[in-house]
């Protein structure tokens, strides 16, 4: 069970390191019936038998494992957190090894992969470290002069999509200074 919560919790970054575009679903989805199977038949043999304790531990599973599941999501628990935080002191370490231009605060972009494929929507992600903080605001707060010098930057890159209005993006502050950033064609 614990491993099928993995797998579902887990879905997107499986997508996105494997390629799976439409297989993902089949590759939940199987193992899950066969849980749900397994799950049914132990409760009729624990009813079968009168292990009452064993009965109801089988059918509570569930419940628990989905309260955890939103007690996970309304406290910003998600893969792509649990991803940062398992892999936060290669990125830490990649900033501190970077140059500095004119002591200007330092932008630098992480490719995290994409998801998707032709028949459902594109998703790239991208984890950005940014002092100023200014990616994380709303497009009408950010000052001049970091969209000066983002302009000098988003040609080729991801930046041009998340600078241009009306471009479908979304942006989670991991703290430190770090934002990802989801873009969805």
């Amino acid at each position: 069970m614990a491993l099928g919560l993995c797998a579902l919790f887990f879905s997107h970054e499986l997508d996105k390191a494997f390629n799976l575009y439409v297989l993902i679903v089949p590759i939940l989805l199987l193992p899950l019936l066969f849980l749900i199977i397994r799950m049914i038949a132990s409760l009729i043999q624990s009813a079968r038998n009168g292990r009452w304790r064993s009965f109801w531990s089988v059918l509570m599973a569930p419940v628990i494992v989905a309260g955890m599941g939103l007690l996970f999501a309304r406290t910003g628990v998600t893969s792509d957190w649990v991803r940062f935080h398992v892999s936060r002191f290669y990125y830490l370490h990649k900033i501190a090894e970077a140059p500095r231009a004119n002591n200007a605060p330092l932008f630098i972009m992480f490719d995290w992969g994409e998801s998707g494929g032709a028949a459902v929507p594109n998703i790239f992600d991208t984890l950005i470290y940014d002092e100023t903080d200014q990616i994380g605001l709303p497009p009408e707060k950010r000052s001049d002069e970091w969209m000066e010098r983002m302009d000098k930057r988003r040609t080729g890159s991801i930046l041009y999509t998340i600078l241009e209005p009306g471009k479908l993006w979304e942006t989670t502050a991991f703290g430190q200074h770090f934002f990802l950033v989801r873009v969805i064609f």
